[in-house]
């Protein structure tokens, strides 16, 4: 029961009757039974408290796990993510065909007007040798 031998029990019986006497020991022999039930019953809804608390912990990580699932999942993210790398890779081109214009306007000689017979489109023979055929003009805003 309470790690109580038989022996122990017997001297408490006796101790009781000698205090209390045995008209009064059966109404306090039930008195002291239902606060041991109450203390039972205590203990054991405590424990299924402290098992619900534990469940409830449990259900708080796996519902942060099933939100990070679809936080790693979502495709809006992954979309936007394309296209920072989009945009990113654009700006990078930019720059290089900014820096192939400058060149260019410093580098290339000024073109001489295409010569035109006829109203048809001038022919590659009939341009002088070395002179540029068209004219570079880049601009980016």
């Amino acid at each position: 029961m309470l790690g109580f031998s038989v022996g122990e029990i017997i001297i408490v019986l006796l101790v009781g009757v000698l205090i209390v006497g045995p008209k009064d020991l059966p109404k306090i022999a039930r008195f002291l039974a239902r606060c041991y039930k109450y203390v039972l019953n205590l203990t054991s809804e405590a424990r299924r408290a402290l098992d619900i608390d534990t469940e409830l912990a449990e259900v708080a990580n796996i519902k942060q796990d099933v939100e990070q699932t679809f936080k790693a999942a979502n495709p809006v993210t992954a979309v936007k993510k394309q296209q920072f790398e989009i945009d990113e890779s654009l700006r990078e081109i930019q720059s290089e065909m900014r820096a192939v214009a400058n060149w260019a306007q410093r580098n290339v000689k000024k073109e001489k007007p295409v010569p035109e017979s006829k109203g048809e489109a001038a022919k590659t023979s009939d341009l002088p040798a070395g002179e540029p055929r068209a004219r570079i003009d880049v601009r980016f805003e």
